[in-house]
């Protein structure tokens, strides 16, 4: 059904892109024909003012959300939660993502990364779940404003656990 958004969507702006060509050059340009990169424009503001908000994780992460493209996973590690959230704060702090928030009694953590000539920037949501001496790390990348992450999603996420397997190195 998602795809089906999609693909409705992608042939609303063909026939848009196709209208605005065929537009005879002699005549006025119609509203219409504006309405939808005005769309594009209002969502691509909300999405920028509202990116940094923890309050709009639902928003960007959920599966209707068509203009934004995701990527989960879950990684188990022999550590406690009070020691894992605190060492992924820091590894955020030292690495090319930007952290936004850290609820210590949730085991949430959240960090942007950058605009890149691959996107928009990404939003990264990690929850911690204690499983007992272990940790569930749930990861989750979500892109700003894009329908496809090109592999940004997934590099993101190799690229903190990565810098996670690091520190933990004795």
């Amino acid at each position: 059904m998602k795809h089906l958004v999609k693909i409705s969507f992608l042939a609303i702006v063909v026939i848009q892109f196709l209208l605005m060509i065929k537009m005879d050059p002699n005549s006025a340009p119609s509203f219409e024909l504006f309405i939808i990169p005005l769309l594009f424009a209002v969502f691509f503001i909300f999405n920028l003012a509202v990116r940094k908000s923890k309050s709009f994780q639902s928003y960007f992460m959920s599966e209707w959300n068509i203009f934004t493209s995701k990527f989960k996973q879950e990684t188990l590690y022999d550590i406690p939660q009070a020691l894992m959230i605190d060492k992924i704060a820091e590894v955020i702090n030292h690495s090319k993502f930007k952290l936004v928030d850290v609820d210590q009694s949730k085991g949430e953590i959240m960090a942007t990364s950058s605009m890149t000539m691959k996107s928009w920037g990404e939003n990264i949501y990690i929850d911690l779940k204690p499983l007992g001496e272990k940790t569930a790390m749930e990861f989750c990348s979500v892109t700003m404003f894009q329908m496809t992450s090109w592999g940004k999603n997934a590099q993101n996420y190799h690229q903190l656990l990565n810098d996670i397997e690091d520190a933990l190195i004795i």
